[in-house]
């Protein structure tokens, strides 16, 4: 009875011990989450470089020559861009985000915003659009799973160049093959003085705002002033409504002459836009009230100019009164 008794406690010990392992596997193997990624030999293909450089035009592209594909965008106008692009292209095409769900029969190709992927469905070719923003303290976990989980053939992995190492890393463990590929910016990008008023704003301007009553504000007063038309996006407009209004902003043909904008324009929608002019250079980043970073400048601010468009290019400016509010004495290297 007393070998049983022992035998007993030995096989609970082990089974305790099992578990917990698993347990502990669960936390610090996540790639292990996703087993049908997992039995696949994927081919991860990082796109890295500036804003206006082609690197997600060229993943598009070989994602619509695909049998099926995803695109993962970081914003719900993007998602929306993207599936009208692939529609255009002649495949039927799904878009999913977290305002709208259009899903025809048979469809091959999704657009969709990073948060709504599906890791069980099979795809010939997948677009992961802004991967550096797996650093971000908020939605940086959407991206990493996407990366780990999605059960693709052919990863595109979309950057700017500051996450090259984590996406290698995250493919090593995936033990996924890696290439890449190097962009540069396709038109120059230069900087302006300040801009005294907003009677110096012209047609193809973007002015960049990061308060919903700071962008109709600064919209009466240009359309009051100016006698022109602005368009006005931000990310809690009715999906129909920001699509309508990039697509007046964009017609040469329309009388919407100027645009004001959230940092929504920096995530990649395309935008015919001459100037990126900043109202503000302060930003509300979920914590605080802080001044915008460079590499926060160089995205947004990159926006302006565009290959193949008139404004071959780009120049960047800010209100003179945006300046102003930037305390001299700040040393932040970030900034």
């Amino acid at each position: 009875q007393q070998q049983q008794q022992q035998q007993h406690f030995l096989e609970t010990t082990q089974h305790d011990v099992a578990t917990r392992q698993k347990r502990t596997m669960r936390w610090t193997a996540p790639h292990w989450w996703y087993p049908e990624a997992r039995k696949r030999k994927r081919k991860i293909i990082i796109h890295r470089g500036p804003t206006n450089s082609g690197k997600t035009h060229d993943a598009v592209e070989a994602l619509c020559k695909s049998d099926s594909g995803v695109y993962l965008a970081p914003l719900r106008l993007l998602a929306g861009e993207m599936y009208g692009k692939i529609s255009e292209a002649g495949l039927p095409t799904a878009l999913i985000t977290g305002q709208e769900r259009r899903e025809p029969e048979h469809y091959t190709h999704t657009s969709c915003t990073v948060e709504m992927a599906k890791e069980d469905k099979h795809y010939k070719v997948a677009v992961i659009d802004e991967c550096q923003e797996i650093a971000n303290s908020y939605r940086g976990g959407s991206w990493t799973r996407a990366i780990l989980g999605l059960n693709a053939d052919v990863i595109y992995c979309i950057e700017d160049g500051s996450a090259t190492k984590i996406i290698c890393k995250l493919a090593e463990l995936c033990k996924d093959e890696v290439e890449i590929r190097e962009f540069k910016r396709l038109v120059p990008l230069k900087a302006l003085p300040p801009l005294a008023d907003i009677s110096k704003l012209r047609e193809g301007d973007c002015v960049v705002a990061f308060k919903r009553t700071d962008l109709y504000r600064m919209k009466t007063r240009i359309e009051t002033q100016l006698g022109v038309k602005c368009a006005i996006i931000y990310g809690m407009l009715p999906p129909e409504t920001r699509r309508e209004q990039a697509a007046l902003f964009n017609d040469p043909e329309s009388q919407y002459k100027i645009l004001v904008s959230t940092d929504a324009i920096g995530m990649g929608l395309n935008l015919n836009i001459h100037r990126v002019i900043f109202n503000d250079m302060y930003k509300y980043d979920g914590e605080q009230t802080r001044v915008l970073t460079f590499k926060e400048i160089k995205q947004i601010g990159g926006r302006a100019g565009r290959y193949g468009s008139s404004y071959n290019v780009g120049y960047v400016s800010c209100m003179r009164q945006a300046v102003t509010r930037i305390p001299l004495d700040n040393n932040n290297n970030n900034n």
